[in-house]
């Protein structure tokens, strides 16, 4: 996964570290990181979020692999047969003020996935020509709420769970909430 590719740690968000990968020759040659998953189960659901920025400026709203900003890729194998799941996405172009997007999604684990010979994520299909660079990635199961089916209704998480319905047509910002505090869509 890779070949050339050169991964670097780098200065991060918040004081933190990220990691840069350079030299990437092709969309999907980038950061992945295996995952332990053991203990997730059919039918449970996997929460991704991560921060995310490119040497240049991506656009969110494309399918254009020349142009468009990363996405979150989980990949599993289980006996030679391959799974691809786009599970995080960037949903609002509303950067950090030191140019990070925020990537996140939730995956509802299904039987093929479980007890795989290899799971990844990896952020992929933005131009290989760029470095990109992330930080505070996580991955964890959601524990069943039955009370509370919308995640982050207030948007006290920015835009962490929410998404756009059409990636060519629809535009989402994060901006000052009603009041002036908090955070609205």
């Amino acid at each position: 996964w890779g070949g050339d590719v050169v991964l670097d740690v780098v200065p991060g968000p918040n004081g933190g570290n990220a990691l840069k990968t350079s030299s990437r020759g092709a969309h999907d040659r980038t950061q992945a990181q295996t995952l332990n998953i053991e203990c997730v189960n059919a039918g449970d659901r996997i929460a991704f979020s991560a921060k995310i920025k490119t040497d240049v400026s991506c656009s969110i709203y494309t399918w254009d692999a020349n142009s468009r900003c990363n996405d979150l890729i989980f990949y599993t194998n289980k006996n030679n047969v391959r799974e691809y799941h786009r599970v995080g996405y960037i949903t609002a172009d509303t950067p950090d003020e030191d140019g990070w997007h925020h990537v996140h999604g939730i995956h509802v684990h299904n039987e093929v996935g479980e007890n795989p010979d290899l799971s990844r994520i990896y952020f992929a299909d933005s131009n290989p020509n760029w470095d990109v660079y992330t930080a505070d990635v996580k991955a964890y199961v959601l524990e069943q709420n039955c009370q509370a089916l919308v995640m982050n209704p207030d948007m006290e998480e920015k835009d962490l769970y929410w998404s756009f319905t059409d990636r060519d047509r629809s535009k989402v910002k994060v901006i000052t909430g009603a009041g002036g505090s908090g955070h609205a869509l």
